[in-house]
């Protein structure tokens, strides 16, 4: 595994690559961002190395995971156990922050504190996009001071997976950008109603024959109804292995006019911002 400067090296080198690439958000016309940081040059999910790595390359958006431990600090993880992610076993929620800042997230990376995330971004352009893994245990109140205290209320964008999160954000800060983990389509309306002004939809959704959206935007589209609605429409995609396949679907969801997409591969969804945009 690599050192922490060889990890800056290569995160500098991957900026470098993307650029070479034609990876230009600031020149994109939708918004592009990294999901659970930007690993592609070998920086574990969710650290601190992927997040520079994700600043280095200019994106508008970075997708974290935050849990919380056992005695209340908010942390970076996605899974609710430590072992696919660290050298160590066990759930985070049993566990207390200094217990997991022991762990290693490979070559000496530790797990990071959300508080070190907005800090990281301070001087930065990009904004975060919190996935509230187990929102039910993250006080939103201490969320909201946390970002407040670092003024980062504009650069945080809050996740929820319940109308009823929506609703326990929206009464915090009536100006937070709020976006729904909406479960099915069916799902926007009670969302929508609790406060979430931004809609992920799964590329499934939209680009399925079934879905009336096509190969363009049509007042039928899912994208276009809910954008009549002042509702962003941002997906969240996997991209596939096959580096065709995965540039035909960002062609697609960009010629559908999503608002952004937020995927393990941005250097391709950028790309097809470019091809079918603004250059």
């Amino acid at each position: 595994m690599p050192t922490k400067p060889s990890r800056l090296r290569a995160a500098l080198l991957l900026a470098i690559a993307l650029a070479g690439a034609g990876f230009d958000p600031a020149g994109a016309r939708i918004l592009i961002g990294a999901h659970r940081g930007l690993s592609a040059a070998a920086q574990p999910e969710n650290s601190l190395a992927a997040l520079r790595a994700a600043l280095a390359a200019g994106l508008d958006v970075v997708e974290i995971d935050l849990r919380t431990t056992a005695d209340g600090a908010i942390v970076l993880m996605h899974d609710a156990g430590v072992e696919r992610t660290t050298n160590g076993a066990g759930r985070v929620s049993a566990m207390t922050l200094a217990r997991l800042k022991a762990l290693d997230l490979g070559s000496g990376e530790p797990v990071p504190t959300l508080g070190e995330a907005l800090d990281l971004i301070a001087a930065s352009r990009t904004r975060l996009l919190l996935d509230l893994k187990n929102g039910g245990q993250i006080d939103p109140a201490r969320l909201i001071e946390l970002a407040r205290s670092r003024n980062a209320l504009d650069r945080i964008i809050i996740g929820v997976r319940s109308a009823r999160q929506a609703r326990a954000y929206r009464a915090l800060s009536p100006s937070l950008t709020i976006l729904g983990f909406v479960p099915r389509v069916a799902d926007v309306d009670a969302f929508a109603a609790g406060g979430a002004n931004i809609i992920r939809l799964w590329p499934k959704w939209v680009l399925a024959p079934a879905s009336g959206c096509g190969r363009t935007p049509s007042p039928t589209c899912l994208v276009q109804k809910l954008q009549r609605r002042s509702l962003e429409t941002w997906s969240l995609a996997d991209a596939p292995a096959d580096r065709a396949k995965a540039s035909a679907m960002f062609d697609r969801l960009v010629a559908l006019g999503v608002d952004a997409i937020v995927t393990d591969r941005p250097e391709l969804a950028a790309q097809a911002s470019h091809r079918l945009g603004k250059d």
